[in-house]
């Protein structure tokens, strides 16, 4: 599962090449939802295009030159842009979770996130959400405004998902 911006032009039959289904095989992209109310799950900015491709993009457009980590995956994308455009998960995490996670999906991205290093209500969700389903993982960005002391986004700060940075 992704959930980030959105995902290219929020048509499911209208994606990037190498987020397009092929016919006889697993859908590339089994959901594409708005978490947050937007009328469609587009992507205005990028961002979530750009994270599900690197994850299960097919190399399609490069004629297998630049693929995904797992190219055969498929993608339950939920977008969390608002009416307005900026980043609106829900209060409750298991919102996210508990519908991907009953789709099948065991890993689950998020392109999102902020707040102060500390361990705070979305770091606590996220630990609990892992406790009562030890096959899932939840993987999010230590943050972007590193490399100094103290910027780690809040659910990063989260004792069982994986925090990535670089």
């Amino acid at each position: 599962a992704v959930t980030d911006s959105g995902l290219d032009s929020g048509d499911i039959n209208d994606l990037h090449p190498d987020l397009r289904s092929v016919p006889g095989k697993m859908p590339k992209v089994v959901l594409l939802k708005s978490w947050a109310g937007r009328a469609v799950p587009d992507d205005p900015d990028g961002h979530g295009t750009h994270m599900a491709a690197t994850i299960a993009g097919t190399g399609a457009a490069s004629n297998g030159k630049f693929r995904g980590v797992a190219p055969g995956a498929g993608v339950y994308f939920q977008a969390i842009l608002d009416s307005e455009g900026n980043p609106a998960p829900p209060a409750n995490l298991v919102d996210l979770f508990y519908p991907a996670y009953s789709a099948g999906a065991r890993v689950h991205v998020n392109g999102w996130g902020g707040g102060p290093d500390t361990y705070l209500g979305y770091a606590a969700q996220v630990d609990d959400f892992a406790r009562n389903h030890p096959d899932f993982l939840a993987i999010f960005g230590a943050g972007n405004s590193g490399p100094s002391a103290g910027t780690i986004t809040g659910e990063a700060n989260s004792k069982n998902a994986l925090a990535v940075g670089a």
